[in-house]
């Protein structure tokens, strides 16, 4: 009985998503602090004017992802704009539907969309070191891993690995018995 309750519990979803393909573009920010609050905010109303590009940070202009800075709660934020990688599109999303049960899935639609978000250190200078960015580059690597190779591209990292490294191929040993050996 045990395995059946189970079992229906996976075949139920847990999440449903519905895509808004009219969703409109939405500004998003990562801020590194916890806000006791679920839903929208007027960001470009009540952030947004407070965001500069922060000079001292290589002096690249805000759009095209230098460094930023702005102050939240008079705390001194540094960002920057990143992109996501090709191929991907971010969402925002609401619940719809709360449900009733736990057999019930969670019906979420989208609220909006971006391809960019701005994501926010307290008093330091992003790095390429930060969470976000190594999440954003580990996708393009996990792609890279899990692409099927050509074997145009099996052929060429041979011919490389035995130009580069010779002397690592062994040739193959003729080994004699020593008397004695039955």
């Amino acid at each position: 009985k045990h395995r059946s309750s189970r079992k229906n519990r996976m075949a139920n979803p847990a999440v449903c998503l519905k895509l808004n393909p009219r969703a409109p573009p939405t500004d998003v920010h990562y801020l590194p602090c916890s806000i006791d609050h679920d839903g929208g905010a007027p960001v470009k109303d009540a952030f947004g004017p407070l965001v500069q590009a922060d000079h001292g940070g290589g002096g690249v202009a805000a759009s095209d992802g230098g460094a930023l800075k702005a102050a939240f709660r008079g705390r001194q934020l540094r960002g920057k704009r990143v992109k996501l990688p090709p191929g991907f599109v971010g969402v925002v999303a609401k619940q719809q539907k709360q449900p009733k049960t736990d057999q019930e899935a969670r019906e979420w639609i989208t609220k909006g969309r971006f391809e960019e978000l701005t994501y926010w250190n307290l008093e330091t200078q992003p790095t390429g070191n930060d969470s976000v960015h190594r999440a954003l580059e580990w996708i393009t690597v996990a792609n890279l891993i899990h692409a099927p190779l050509q074997q145009a591209q099996i052929d060429s990292a041979q011919a490389r690995s035995a130009a580069e490294e010779p002397h690592l191929r062994r040739s193959p040993r003729k080994h004699k018995r020593a008397a004695g050996d039955g």
